[in-house]
């Protein structure tokens, strides 16, 4: 019983603390097409598996250094970096001054959609999403206090 109870609690926790990165890519999916090969880099902040399963979305993961030779035969490369991107400033700044770009904002995390066959044009958008950890979003309220009731992790 303690071993299912402890089980049972560190699923939730991995859960919950692992919403914010569907949060994101969901987010950056309103930017891409179902089914479409997407680049993203080698340190990233949001699963390979998250593009995969729940999106439909192909990734592909690139080194930063070697990434250039590949972006024209892409439509989008997601670079996303828990907290900031200030760590990869340099590989960020690159592709920020060659491609028009959609920055996302999370308390969690960042992310950048580099749209690989439109040019730089100095009208990008910034968007910033509250956490999904926060208590007044209604649906996920409900959703947290019915898997609470049935006593799973996910439904």
């Amino acid at each position: 019983m303690i071993y299912s109870f402890v089980v049972v609690q560190n699923k939730n926790l991995q859960i919950e603390s692992n919403i914010w990165r569907y949060q994101l890519a969901a987010k950056a999916s309103e930017y891409i097409l179902t089914y479409e090969t997407i680049l993203h880099n080698q340190h990233y902040a949001i699963d390979p598996d998250i593009w995969r399963y729940p999106l439909l979305i192909n990734p592909k993961g690139t080194n930063e250094y070697v990434a250039a030779k590949f972006l024209s035969h892409y439509k989008h490369y997601v670079y996303s970096c828990e907290k900031t991107c200030d760590i990869y400033k340099v590989e960020v700044e690159s592709l920020k001054k060659r491609y028009k770009y959609v920055r996302i904002q999370l308390d969690n995390a960042e992310e950048y959609v580099f749209f690989l066959q439109i040019p730089q044009n100095n009208i990008n958008k910034t968007i910033k999403i509250k956490s999904s950890n926060n208590p007044n979003i209604f649906g996920l309220s409900v959703y947290r206090k019915v898997r609470e009731v049935l006593k799973v992790p996910q439904i």
